[in-house]
């Protein structure tokens, strides 16, 4: 079986990414990451990371972040200057399926302006003609996936790059990522840090941490609740007996009509779900509510949604588009304390043993362990409404004291006496 199944029109033909590959004249923006290597007779840039977002103008020409405060290594007997620019285009939406085939393709920077009649200046043409995606083939797909938004606390896996919006996301990803960051061909951890600072700088990122995967990769990314200007599309109203939602759905014109799904969280348990139509108000604009009842709404941590698109010819059809949590602030917990000027002394006599006379008495010393913080809670809001989570959560940190994991540390065995 071919390694690479996912071909690049199953992401540019799927309909959850229409606002970037559609033929409606709306605007995009290209956004990449390029490290630039200057070895003094030669030059190397590498895109560490790109992204093609929806945008709000469009006039096909780029521009760029020309930063010079550079980074000077050695490179056997010579100096070498690395640095990271953030090159981008505004372009048509129509143009940008182009321009990602032009890029899998492996052709240069210079060859993909010529093509697609994209202005550049004589000095930003100079220093990065010569760049392209993937070296020697070796890409591949990465198919639609759906990111939660960046404050759902989902901080295990991929998430979105904004705080209040999910995403829809796919990419082209190039597969020697680890060479991308060899330099001089080794990982130096100072310039791989200094680098990866420099992009997350720009980026909104964390590559050293959850965004790493991200590294190597052109990501298509579409927010269904975000506009053009990053204004929130979508509103969830909580009033205790009732949630609202609302949708503008300006960013998901390739479908019909939506259907919601609220689910109502507590302590990480799901104690409501329930799936509804949304009706359209006027023009795109899309609501439902749900009557969740007034004891319920009063123990609600969290508010999942999912909203799924659907077409007049396949009503029967749904597309999962977004899934955003939204968490609440029901209490606040402050530890105060008290400072004693007391010490408690932790025996091992097996140390004592095995050490010459002189030095028991400096070794009962370091082993008084200073033990003068007396720490006293205090709470601000509270869960009397679900008193059974503060029980629980209490008779957790019981048994973690008292049963605590067993660890991986691997310490000296107890010295036989003679």
């Amino acid at each position: 079986m071919d390694k690479n199944i996912f071909t690049l029109g199953d992401v540019l033909n799927d309909c959850r990414l229409g606002r970037l590959f559609s033929s409606e004249s709306r605007s995009c923006v290209l956004q990449m990451w390029i490290l630039n290597i200057n070895y003094g007779d030669s030059v190397d840039n590498r895109i560490l990371y790109g992204r093609l977002l929806p945008y709000y103008f469009a006039n096909n020409t780029w521009s760029a972040s020309m930063d010079d405060h550079n980074m000077v290594f050695d490179a056997g007997d010579r100096k070498s200057k690395i640095n990271v620019f953030r090159l981008s285009v505004c372009l048509s939406d129509f143009l940008c399926k182009d321009m990602i085939q032009l890029l899998l393709k492996g052709d240069s920077l210079a060859s993909i302006n010529s093509q697609l009649k994209f202005k550049i200046s004589e000095k930003l043409n100079n220093r990065f003609e010569k760049t392209v995606f993937g070296r020697e083939g070796k890409v591949a797909i990465r198919p639609v996936a759906y990111l939660y938004n960046r404050n759902s606390y989902e901080q295990n896996k991929r998430i979105s790059p904004h705080g209040s919006g999910g995403a829809l996301s796919a990419a082209i990803v190039q597969l020697d990522k680890l060479d991308l960051l060899k330099i001089n061909g080794c990982h130096d951890p100072k310039v791989i840090k200094w680098v990866l600072g420099k992009v997350n700088e720009d980026s909104g990122l964390d590559f050293m941490g959850i965004d790493s995967e991200r590294l190597g990769e052109i990501e298509f990314l579409v927010c269904p609740t975000l506009s053009d200007y990053e204004k929130d599309l979508l509103y969830v109203s909580n009033y205790n007996e009732y949630v609202e939602v609302s949708l503008d759905a300006q960013q998901l014109s390739e479908f019909d009509g939506f259907q919601f799904h609220l689910s109502i969280l507590n302590d990480g348990l799901v104690y409501y779900s329930n799936c509804s139509d949304a009706e359209s108000t006027k023009g795109r604009i899309f609501s439902c509510r749900f009557n969740i009842g007034k004891k319920l709404g009063q123990i609600v941590d969290c508010i999942n949604i999912e909203i799924f698109g659907f077409k007049k010819k396949f009503p029967s059809q749904r597309y999962l588009c977004c899934q955003q949590k939204t968490y609440y602030v029901r209490e606040i917990n402050i530890s105060m304390n008290v400072v004693e000027n007391k010490k408690a002394e932790i025996k091992f006599d097996w140390l004592e043993s095995t050490l010459p006379f002189s030095r028991v008495e400096g070794a009962k010393a370091i082993l008084k362990v200073s033990d003068n913080h007396n720490a006293i809670p205090s709470v601000i809001g509270g869960r009397k409404s679900d008193a059974w989570v503060t029980s629980n959560r209490e008779l957790k940190q019981l048994l973690k004291r008292i049963c605590p994991p067993k660890s991986d540390g691997r310490f000296f065995s107890k010295a036989k006496s003679k």
